[in-house]
């Protein structure tokens, strides 16, 4: 017998990095793997939430390996670097494959 358990929340839109700040508070996070496109750096989308995890003394690992359709092999990576981590919650920022990586790394 198996099992896939995969706990997420997906948030998108306005509001949607307050929601962000109350579910650090809930689960009382102190680290955090944020995983996003490196493009998403260059547009000033990152920013933003990297100042509310500071302010919330949250240390982050920040990862930048999405690319489009990412092989196993880059699934791989991004489970072991998460493990690595050890971090408490894993946020994804961006499209599909942020998401995705996000979601097998957690």
């Amino acid at each position: 017998m198996f099992q896939f358990v995969s706990p997420m929340h997906i948030y998108h839109g306005e509001g949607s990095l307050n929601k962000l700040a109350d579910i650090i508070k809930a689960y009382a996070c102190k680290k955090v793997f944020l995983l996003t496109d490196p493009v998403l750096i260059d547009l000033g989308v990152i920013e933003p939430i990297l100042l509310l995890l500071e302010q919330q003394s949250i240390r982050v690992h920040l990862s930048t390996q999405v690319v489009p359709e990412p092989s196993l092999e880059v699934g791989n990576q991004v489970v072991d670097e998460i493990r690595k981590s050890k971090a408490e919650l894993v946020i994804g920022v961006g499209g599909g494959s942020a998401l995705d990586l996000a979601k097998a790394g957690a």
